[in-house]
């Protein structure tokens, strides 16, 4: 009897303290790995597996009484056929999870005094008729079972340590569904079948690599590898100076490399299942993260610098074993010229970077204009805007093409100098990485019906001033990829 059939199948033993369960490790006692397989129902205490300890059978007690002397985890059975057996023998989890903690005739007392009920007696009889026999030495069978586990072959999550050692934890390599490479907290599961492949392809015009492929309880996890170029490392660096420099953000003049996202499926028999987690570290001699760089000693990649994605796919077991990787780059915002303090009439010719053909933009109307806004309180909120209305042609240039203000504007400020922020709040919509532009509709033109007519509003500002308008496009600088694993 394996803990995948006894799981599946009905038997009920709560009768005897074992309330049969399928879920991740959640307690910080947890070993990294732990498959939580049953629950005493008392003071947190539970049986679990470890990936890569084979079929034994663990109890755990965050209390610390599952070690005589304190502690926290041992190992109770080689099996999971054995630890039915032990359960016929103890007739209840207490006797179990409190074993080491007592001499034999403590046990064997409190084995005794154990009642038996209708109830117990028919769960005792459902593990004799799944073949089970009674362990012998109860006693003596869990106390050596428990010397053959060491506690250096327990591996635990970084809370673990805080909080039962001073002593900085060694960090760990570790594969789990939730999408970090070392010292994962146990909240994920572990990697139990491992099989590392490794294969180099190109897409792009950039050198990538399958650095592992690894089965999790949740599905798979797929370890990925993008060499950086030359180039990438120098805008890199030159973002730096900028950054130190203060430049902000929408006038800084170089790509960050880095940003380049995509999307990965996971596929086998026709079906693509989507990366629920992309998790992304850098390892580089000249910059990047602690965890980027051991990734990078760790995968043996070598010189140069390069950026490692960690895809996690639910995937269901009757599937089967996946059998490629697709990789389709997501499409990112090229400026492809600008207008300023344009007037009706004037017009900018644009191109679609993706060979789409050459288009029109044609300026409509330029309305200044003061919103009227809410009072902010302590803080004074900017409203004067402009408007830009304009048309593309051919009108398909609307799909391809998008108009924004080029520069930030105006944050809310103190009203008169006031000191008292009670009762206020100030609520900002904007990106991450500069200013967002505000569209807005005003009938069916706007939508894109009669005339082609589209409106889009400047970023708001304490005073009127000339607005710098930004064209952008959305371009894919390289085709889906299919990658054999």
């Amino acid at each position: 009897m394996t803990v995948d059939e006894f799981l599946a199948s009905r038997c009920d033993l709560s009768a005897l303290g074992f309330f049969k369960c399928d879920e991740a490790g959640e307690y910080f006692c947890d070993p990294v790995g732990a498959r939580v397989i049953g629950r005493c129902g008392v003071d947190g205490v539970h049986f679990c597996t470890v990936d890569g300890l084979g079929e034994y059978v663990f109890v755990v007690d965050p209390t610390g009484g599952a070690v005589g002397g304190g502690g926290y985890v041992r190992a109770a059975a080689r099996t999971f056929s054995e630890f039915l057996g032990l359960l016929l023998a103890c007739r209840d989890t207490a006797a179990i999870s409190q074993a080491d903690g007592w001499d034999r005739a403590e046990f064997e007392s409190f084995v005794s005094e154990i009642g038996s009920t209708a109830e117990t007696e028919a769960a005792l009889a459902r593990i004799r008729s799944l073949g089970v026999g009674e362990i012998g030495d109860a006693y003596g069978y869990m106390k050596e079972v428990a010397g053959e586990v060491g506690a250096d072959r327990l591996v635990y999550g970084v809370e673990y340590y805080e909080l039962t050692s001073p002593v900085e934890p060694v960090k760990r390599w570790n594969v789990s569904f939730g999408g970090a490479f070392f010292d994962v907290d146990g909240d994920d599961a572990c990697a139990v079948g491992v099989t590392v492949k490794r294969g180099g392809f190109e897409w792009g015009g950039e050198e990538w690599h399958v650095l592992g492929v690894y089965k999790v309880m949740e599905g798979f996890v797929v370890d990925l590898g993008r060499r950086l170029t030359d180039g990438q490392v120098d805008a890199l660096q030159e973002l730096e100076r900028e950054a130190e420099a203060e430049i902000p953000v929408e006038e800084r003049e170089v790509e960050n490399p880095l940003s380049f996202s995509f999307t990965a499926r996971l596929a086998a028999g026709g079906v693509r299942v989507s990366a629920k987690r992309v998790t992304a570290v850098v390892g580089s001699p000249v910059f990047g993260d602690d965890d980027g760089e051991s990734v990078r000693e760790h995968y043996g990649c070598g010189e140069g610098s390069w950026q490692f994605y960690r895809c996690s796919f639910p995937w269901l077991r009757e599937r089967g074993e996946p059998e490629e990787i697709v990789l389709s780059a997501k499409q990112t915002r090229v400026c492809v010229g600008e207008l300023r303090s344009p007037v009706p009439g004037d017009t900018l010719s644009v191109r679609d970077p993706a060979g789409g053909g050459d288009f029109t933009l044609t300026v409509c109307a330029v309305e200044d204009s003061e919103l009227t806004l809410p009072n902010g309180g302590a803080f004074e909120v900017p409203g004067c805007v402009t408007y830009l209305r304009y048309t593309f042609e051919p009108e398909a240039g609307a799909s391809v093409f998008s108009v924004r203000d080029a520069e930030a504007g105006d944050p809310p400020r103190v009203r008169g100098g006031a000191a008292d922020f009670v009762d206020s709040a100030i609520g900002i919509i904007g990106g991450a990485d500069g200013p967002t532009a505000v569209f807005v509709g005003a009938g069916s033109a706007a939508k894109g019906g009669a005339g082609g007519e589209r409106v889009v509003l400047s970023n708001p500002r304490f005073a009127l001033s000339p607005v710098r308008w930004r064209v952008d496009a959305a371009v894919r600088d390289r085709a889906d990829i299919s990658v054999v694993i």
